[in-house]
């Protein structure tokens, strides 16, 4: 009987030491609900990598082309508020449409080596732009 209760005790405790493992080697936040694409919804996961720096993966979907937009738009860009660094361009995000649906989903994944507090994504004119100018389609609160 004594064994059992041992046995439980060494379970619980590594089950629950697996799971804090576990959730404290990745996050995930949500997007805000958009005012511009209301239909679109997406997650940030960060993870760290071995040499201590952060895998962001960040999924969107129902996000329509940036010409649907009003004012017209080419492309989307990804951003990232900093802890210490300020506000950084990620890079483009594509999207593209589902096999037999006009959705429109996007995947983004990128390595940092700084704290990120924000993720926000605007859409833009230009691919090249330094300092968001466009329209925040999609934002997640500071984390």
């Amino acid at each position: 009987m004594k064994k059992l209760k041992l046995n439980v005790i060494l379970s619980t405790t590594l089950i629950l030491g697996v799971v804090t493992l576990l959730s404290s080697c990745s996050k995930s936040i949500t997007f805000q609900k958009s005012v511009v694409v209301p239909s679109a919804v997406g997650t940030v996961k960060i993870g760290k990598d071995d040499n201590g720096n952060r895998q962001v993966t960040i999924k969107v979907e129902n996000l329509v082309a940036p010409s649907r937009l009003t004012p017209e738009r080419k492309l989307y860009i990804v951003w990232v508020q900093t802890k210490d660094n300020g506000t950084k361009s990620l890079g483009k995000l594509v999207s593209s449409e589902a096999w037999f649906s006009s959705e429109r989903n996007a995947k983004f994944i990128s390595v940092l080596n700084y704290d990120p507090v924000r993720f926000f994504i605007t859409a833009e004119n230009d691919a090249d732009v330094t300092n968001p100018s466009g329209v925040t389609v999609i934002s997640t609160s500071d984390f």
